[in-house]
């Protein structure tokens, strides 16, 4: 059973435009059942519970064009992916980057997030907490082997400070390294990319400094943020240590098809922020995908939160979801993205909702 919940019925019928005059509500509710499944069964359309002809719209967005959905494919995400380097690396993240206008505590949020069970933890220097996340990884139950850390320096600040660029990138990953107080970072990686379309003489520079930190053990692996084509091929071409990862604005609504493409295709792993839309509302703008019909409705229909719903997404994509949240109980929520499971039709009908 899905365990569709009597109190969503009026709203998700509305939101899936399906006219009930001639039907009892619990009638509804059952035939949704007959379709829907959180773990889904094989089942092909004409086997289910009759739905009538005039609610052919809904038929297929349930249902899809007559495939038959079976539990070879019913596999959960991966727990972690393999980089390019040989790391293994967690297949969800805690950001601690908090929410504009919030009251941070980058300290206790962490440790929180350790003893959740998150173990790839995202900082920056932008944040402005890599000592107190540092610090929470040493006090944490858990080795530092354990422990997935990803840091990301401002190429912006090289870009524009005083001397010498290469001195200035060597500096600022050493700060990196000293707030953080530990031997080495995970993956290390360029933040603002989007300041370097201009100036990819810039991005060699500093690609080539943090490729010496490589060399020495210091970091791990590398990787950009905000990466658009230009700043990947370039890279590409002049990278002696591969891109490994990129962190991108990543939903259903919005993300950049040709990158994603792209790295997927050169095995490079996907790292998601703003899934839930909160990279839009910290913008001033609307949240698109809490906003969606589509999306509560889905909720509705696996008895779960919209959150997890676009997690498991997310991780049906194959890219990692960035979860920022203060809340104990969301950080212990979030985790349970793999037990829901979307069939393949809802996939595609949040894939379709990409423009």
């Amino acid at each position: 059973s899905s365990g569709i919940n009597a109190e969503y019925g009026d709203r998700l019928l509305d939101s899936l435009g399906w006219d009930d005059s001639n039907m009892a509500p619990e009638t509804l509710l059952k035939t949704l059942q007959k379709h829907v499944s959180t773990r889904p069964t094989p089942c092909e359309v004409t086997d289910c519970a009759p739905i009538p002809a005039q609610h052919s719209s809904l038929r297929t967005l349930l249902t899809g064009n007559s495939e038959q959905y079976s539990r070879d494919s019913d596999v959960p995400p991966p727990n972690w992916y393999r980089l390019n380097t040989g790391q293994k690396i967690p297949a969800i993240g805690y950001g601690t980057g908090a929410p504009k206008g919030s009251i941070d505590h980058p300290y206790l949020n962490t440790r929180e997030a350790l003893n959740r069970g998150y173990k790839l933890l995202d900082t920056a220097v932008l944040y402005g907490n890599e000592a107190q996340v540092g610090k929470a990884v040493r006090e944490s139950k858990w080795s530092r082997s354990a422990v997935f850390l990803v840091d990301k320096i401002l190429a912006s600040e090289i870009v524009t400070g005083g001397g010498e660029m290469q001195e200035r990138a060597r500096e600022t990953i050493r700060g990196c390294l000293e707030r953080l107080n530990v031997e080495h970072i995970d993956l290390l990686m360029i933040h603002d990319t989007f300041e370097l379309m201009e100036n990819l003489d810039a991005l060699t520079v500093i690609w080539r400094v943090m490729e010496e930190f490589v060399r020495e053990g210091s970091v791990l692996s590398l990787g950009l943020s905000h990466a658009e084509m230009a700043t990947l091929e370039h890279v590409h071409s002049i990278a002696t240590v591969p891109v490994s990862a990129i962190q991108n604005l990543f939903n259903p609504v919005d993300y950049d098809v040709a990158v994603y493409k792209y790295c997927r295709s050169k095995e490079i792993i996907i790292m998601g922020f703003g899934i839930t839309g909160d990279y839009h509302v910290a913008e001033g703008l609307p949240n698109p995908i809490l906003n969606s019909n589509l999306i509560s409705s889905l909720a509705a229909l696996y008895s779960t939160s919209q959150h997890l719903i676009l997690y498991n997404w997310a991780a049906q994509m194959g890219v990692i979801p960035i979860i920022r949240t203060q809340r104990v109980s969301h950080m212990r929520e979030n985790l349970e993205y793999r037990d829901v499971f979307l069939n393949p039709h809802h996939m595609a009908l949040l894939n379709g909702l990409i423009s």
